[in-house]
């Protein structure tokens, strides 16, 4: 079987060239487009790499929010009351929101590197085009479901440090069920000892975490909410390119109406959308802007007693 021998050497200003090699057995040789395109992506994965350290420099750091390492002494009667598993719970879900916060930043930094690389691209080359186009919104959409992962850890953490309650709400019908968002729980805050319990510092701090969890709190965070929630829920919003994402037709009938009663229905089959429903670099800034604004509300939860970890 043959080999696959790759050497590379680089330049760095200042430091002196810093190179390295290895070997891959192969099960047949490349023919020459696939020598070429493999070549052609080597090079662009080390751009890419180069690229997203300056990207990732630039975008804000979030390492305040990963929880101290602290050692703890704990009776036998913390492992009756639960105080052990509250403890134990509230530093693991602070460990991964400073996790998901550093995922966000490599994941927004290496997909503007390669929409950087793709706008630089031979624009003819469609096959190079599809690819930088793929990497870009798989980096980017890793970052939104993360970022929406960090939205929803404000209930799980609150439940958590308050020994692992359920909220539990009676709706105006009567019937009981689980408070979906931080707003009905405050609401019913009565029914729930462990929220009524907390002092005024802390309820009026969860107030304003609580407006600012809603989806139309800043202009960012309801595109950010309803791009997505297309992604996961209907269909993608495109970004850049419409031809690369599905374009579902509407099964709706409109109906004819004439003298004030409906005589029939009709529908038209649509063109596709030439237009996308955004470009990259406004999609990216409503990601860095929903990311800080979630980061923010976390910082200020975590700056209340009874939720540090």
């Amino acid at each position: 079987m043959p080999h696959v021998s790759v050497h590379l050497v680089l330049n760095v200003e200042g430091f002196g060239p810093v190179s390295g090699s290895f070997e891959h057995t192969v099960e047949q040789a490349p023919e020459l487009d696939g020598s070429k395109n493999f070549i052609e992506e080597g090079l662009l994965a080390l751009k890419v790499e180069l690229l997203y350290a300056r990207f990732y420099e630039e975008l804000p750091d979030a390492k305040d929010l990963f929880p101290e390492v602290k050692t703890r002494t704990y009776s036998s009667q913390d492992l009756v009351t639960g105080r052990i598993e509250t403890d134990t719970n509230k530093h693991e879900l602070w460990s991964l929101v400073g996790n998901l916060a550093l995922a966000v930043k490599v994941s927004l930094a290496k997909s503007k590197a390669f929409h950087e690389l793709q706008r630089a691209a031979d624009s003819s080359d469609e096959r190079l085009h599809l690819l930088l186009h793929l990497e870009k919104m798989d980096k980017l959409n890793l970052a939104v479901h993360a970022i929406a992962t960090m939205r929803d850890l404000h209930m799980r953490i609150i439940k958590e440090a308050l020994g692992g309650v359920p909220f539990k709400i009676t709706l105006s019908n009567g019937k009981k069920a689980f408070a979906r968002t931080l707003s009905e729980v405050l609401a019913h805050r009565l029914e729930i000892k462990e929220i009524g319990d907390l002092d005024q510092q802390h309820l009026e701090v969860l107030e304003e975490i609580a407006e600012k969890l809603k989806t139309s709190a800043t202009s960012s965070s309801k595109l950010f909410l309803k791009y997505r929630n297309r992604l996961v829920h209907q269909e993608p919003q495109s970004v850049d390119d419409a031809r690369l994402y599905p374009q579902l037709e509407s099964r709706e009938w409109t109906p004819v109406v004439q003298e004030g009663r409906v005589v029939g229905k009709t529908k038209g089959i649509s063109s596709r959308q030439a237009k996308p429903d955004w470009n990259f670099e406004d999609l990216f800034s409503v990601a860095v802007d929903a990311s800080q604004h979630y980061l923010s509300t976390l910082r200020s939860l975590r700056a209340l007693e009874a939720f540090k970890p």
